[in-house]
């Protein structure tokens, strides 16, 4: 489940990130990799043999436009990509659509992103025509156009319907990579808000976590996400059952490409969530636990606790590793819906419930760490 989201490269799926917004983690193709070693090559300017940056803007399009070799205007476009933030290679702009047609892969690939970086960089649209340009032959064409794509704010007019074409001619696991775009582009649309549902009820792994991440991101309703958020509990669950097989009787009964990758970097994202509602959604998340409580639902129930430890364990691992500001003290005001559950009739919800107000209450980050052992060695190995 390793992927790329927006702007971030394997971190919670948000495009204006907030310091304090933890989500599930959204991944996407592992083999996109060298799109973006390369994407920050130019931004950083790392590319070698780029023409000297004092170089005059028209005769770098000059060149560009010419019957120069590939290689020279290659190295022409580059060096446009890394000026492409100056207005006066905007002039580019009108001739540049025939550029990205040429017959040369790498002329025609540079050209593309140069155009990309041309609009992005001058809050532009994204032009309708990467939907041509991600079906070129050129694989590091399709991949770069996928991955540029979903970096724009701006969308014109047109472009969801084009996006859902797109979407829906895709295999269950691309479109995976995808959920979170949607909503970017048109996250209130009934139409795009069927196609999440359909995803985290769907048993392909990606569509159901990264589904989830786009549900969040299109309602930001407490109410509705955390009975979601505790059905990839289960999922974690699942995992945990599955990989502490000591013989592989069964299949994980998750599918899609790399289902337990992407299981098992989501527990993470899982775990941060519950800090992120107890920040800046608390009312609401009390309120909707208390729904879930008075559900009476024995699993759900469960379910709600191990969300719980399981927040409190990667809060206390990503505190030590100073990667989050997580305080246990945050987490007292869920102490009494806890209590209520501790005295559930059901003994391992109420001895479950007791475990975790005292974990609360003790406040030792090393209890929650082992609580994590349970998901990082389900076998209990000592290798």
């Amino acid at each position: 489940m390793v992927s790329f989201s927006r702007n971030n490269i394997c971190v919670s799926s948000t495009h204006r990130p907030d310091p304090i917004s933890f989500e599930l983690f959204s991944c996407g193709p592992l083999n996109a990799i060298h799109a973006v070693v390369y994407f920050l090559a130019v931004m950083v300017g790392l590319e070698v043999g780029i023409i000297n940056a004092t170089d005059d803007i028209d005769l770098l399009i000059k060149k560009l436009k010419s019957t120069a070799p590939a290689e020279e205007r290659v190295t022409a476009a580059r060096t446009l990509i890394e000026r492409s933030s100056e207005k006066v290679v905007l002039k580019l702009l009108p001739v540049i659509d025939v550029l990205t047609a040429d017959e040369n892969e790498d002329v025609r690939f540079e050209c593309i992103l140069l155009k990309l970086f041309l609009l992005k960089n001058h809050q532009r649209e994204c032009p309708l025509e990467v939907f041509q340009w991600i079906k070129d032959p050129s694989e590091k064409i399709r991949i770069n156009v996928s991955l540029m794509m979903q970096v724009f704010e701006n969308f014109p007019e047109g472009f969801l319907e084009e996006l859902l074409v797109f979407f829906d001619s895709l295999n269950l696991d691309a479109q995976a990579d995808y959920l979170v775009f949607l909503v970017e582009v048109g996250g209130k649309e009934k139409r795009v808000q069927q196609r999440l549902i359909t995803a985290i009820r769907s048993k392909h792994a990606g569509q159901r976590f990264n589904g989830t991440v786009a549900i969040w991101k299109a309602t930001r309703d407490v109410q509705l996400i955390l009975p979601i958020y505790l059905q990839r509990v289960s999922d974690i669950e699942l995992l945990v059952d599955f990989i502490a097989q000591k013989e592989p009787i069964k299949q994980f009964p998750l599918t899609g490409k790399l289902a337990v990758t992407r299981v098992t970097l989501g527990y993470a994202g899982l775990g941060m969530t519950l800090h992120n509602l107890m920040v800046n959604h608390k009312t609401k998340l009390i309120h909707s636990i208390h729904s879930v409580i008075d559900m009476g639902d024995a699993e759900q129930k469960l379910r709600l606790i191990r969300y719980i430890q399981l927040g409190l364990a990667i809060g206390a691992k990503e505190k030590r590793e100073k990667t989050l500001g997580f305080k246990i003290a945050e987490m007292t005001p869920l102490l009494p819906s806890l209590k209520k559950l501790s005295a559930d009739t059901n003994s391992e919800i109420s001895d479950l419930a007791n475990d975790v107000v005292h974990d609360i209450e003790v406040n030792d980050d090393n209890r929650f760490l082992t609580f994590l052992k349970r998901y990082e060695n389900p076998r209990g190995d000592t290798r």
